[in-house]
């Protein structure tokens, strides 16, 4: 019995080194990006909320053939991220892959560049979701590595467009996909927006042409609030340095340093990330010197309101921002609650009351009337709260609160 149990054992072990040994060959030990210049877009849209219908025409403006996509929408009016999966209520121009969408089961990549495969209409079930207000499309590609076959997902050349209840089809202005390249970056997203971009990604920006400035990739949502805006920072609380949620062992995580601070792609990124002051600064002064910051909660320690909002600012003087907060003082902010409101009355900063130890994402966060030094606009920051009362602050143990932020500037 004993004998036997050991050769179990043994056989158990000897199978298990087999199959991470097979593991280890299959996947790739870095991952894997699509082929640079794939791209698609939504040339044409029918949504009818009362019917309960959306009809997309999906075209390949790239240089290389897709072979399905992964689809998403909200429902929820001024949500940045869609979440809700539509690709089992397709109802045809395609067929169901698991949770995404493919153009064939018998050819792979089977939207190819060339016309007049190029194009493909698709039609969705939308009922019992109620209204769609976004949609976001991540385009797939089967590449070969190495022998080995993979399903890779093109998270560079994400769509999106902003839906409205209407019968009427709506047709989008195909983008030149020569700008916002490596070889012609734009100067900022709404540089890019106003060259005919008009669908969210990722793309190359260089601040200042030819200047001293390193040109990168950055994040453009081209669909919400008239588009053009750039992704400035993602702010998570456990990289507040004074928050006691701080994680310092996490790199790149400090949305406090006036430096870059990691890959400012992602609007859902896990970990802080911002671009450099010297950057945002650039973008700001050469655009509308406004940002959208979205605030929401993460924890609270009791139930004030709200629980998320979305504010934007108009900063007078972008050279006296800073991300650290220090040696700045006369800072000025115009603010408005939403893109359709008319600006605020201004909202000094002169040094002193509740603004004194922020950082430059300050006094963007709407916290209600509490008679706190800076009237009705409560200092909230990307990881805690300044106030009501000496109870609630950034260092508080016992009374910690804790928010994320995604900030977008124009």
């Amino acid at each position: 019995m004993i004998i036997g149990y050991v050769l179990l054992i043994a056989i158990s072990i000897i199978m298990s080194v087999i199959v991470y040994q097979w593991v280890k060959t299959y996947v790739p030990t870095e991952s894997i990006e699509c082929s640079e210049g794939t791209s698609m877009f939504i040339q044409e849209i029918d949504y009818n909320c009362e019917k309960s219908t959306l009809i997309l025409t999906l075209k390949n403006n790239g240089k290389f053939s897709i072979n399905g996509f992964y689809i998403r929408v909200s429902n929820i009016s001024g949500e940045e991220l869609p979440a809700i999966d539509i690709s089992s209520r397709l109802l045809g121009g395609g067929f169901i892959s698991e949770n995404s969408i493919i153009f064939s089961e018998l050819e792979e990549n089977y939207l190819t560049p060339d016309e007049p495969s190029n194009v493909r209409q698709l039609y969705f079930n939308t009922s019992g979701l109620g209204q769609i207000y976004k949609i976001e499309i991540t385009p797939i590609r089967l590449q070969v590595i190495e022998d080995k076959k993979y399903s890779v997902s093109c998270s560079d050349s994400i769509i999106g467009e902003t839906l409205t209840c209407t019968n009427n089809t709506v047709i989008t202005e195909e983008p030149e996909i020569n700008y916002g390249t490596e070889t012609n970056p734009g100067t900022s997203c709404l540089d890019l927006y106003n060259k005919g971009i008009k669908t969210n990604g990722i793309y190359w920006l260089d601040v200042d042409g030819t200047g001293s400035q390193v040109k990168f990739r950055g994040y453009c949502d081209m669909t919400s609030d008239g588009g053009g805006w750039t992704l400035a920072a993602v702010c998570r609380p456990e990289d507040n340095p004074s928050a006691p949620a701080y994680n310092a062992s996490v790199p790149n995580s400090d949305c406090w340093n006036v430096n870059a601070v990691g890959t400012v792609i992602n609007p859902s990124s896990g970990t802080s990330v911002k671009l450099s002051d010297t950057t945002i600064k650039a973008i700001l002064n050469a655009g509308q010197k406004t940002t959208r910051g979205y605030w929401t909660q993460s924890y609270r320690y009791d139930t004030y309101n709200p629980l998320s909002i979305t504010i934007y600012n108009l900063i007078v003087n972008p050279n006296q921002w800073s991300s650290s907060g220090s040696g700045t003082t006369g800072k000025q902010f115009y603010v408005k609650y939403s893109y359709t409101n008319s600006w605020g009355s201004v909202l000094s900063t002169l040094g002193t009351g509740c603004s004194s130890p922020s950082n430059g994402w300050s006094n963007q966060y709407y916290a209600g009337t509490r008679g706190e030094s800076c009237g009705q606009y409560g200092a909230w920051n990307a990881g805690c709260e300044n106030g009501p009362s000496s109870s609630h602050c950034c260092a508080c143990v016992t009374y910690d609160e804790r928010a994320n932020v995604v900030v977008y500037i124009r």
